[in-house]
């Protein structure tokens, strides 16, 4: 079982808890069945640490809205992403 840490979650924790790269994508050429659940918060909310970050994490808040349509607008591969503004990286090496 794989348990991929999104953007946001990492964000909340301050950079504990750090986002993978995730997508499914089987290249082995066996079968392999993905059970995708996410959760995402309302619309209106600001994403914020809610706790003292891990040293070297500076984000700014997100606000849920703008960062998903973002993120179900670019799911096609022929979509570009627009510069929002919004860093969503992880804690530099």
């Amino acid at each position: 079982m794989v348990v991929n840490i999104g953007n946001l979650l990492e964000l909340w924790s301050g950079g504990y808890f750090v986002s993978t790269p995730h997508k499914v994508v089987n290249a082995s050429g066996k079968e392999r069945y993905s059970f995708p659940f996410f959760i995402v918060p309302r619309h209106d909310v600001l994403v914020a640490p809610l706790i003292d970050c891990q040293p070297g994490f500076e984000r700014a808040p997100v606000p849920v809205g703008p960062v998903s349509r973002e993120v179900w607008r670019t799911n096609w591969p022929e979509a570009v992403p627009e510069d929002t503004g919004f860093d969503l990286g992880t804690l530099p090496d």
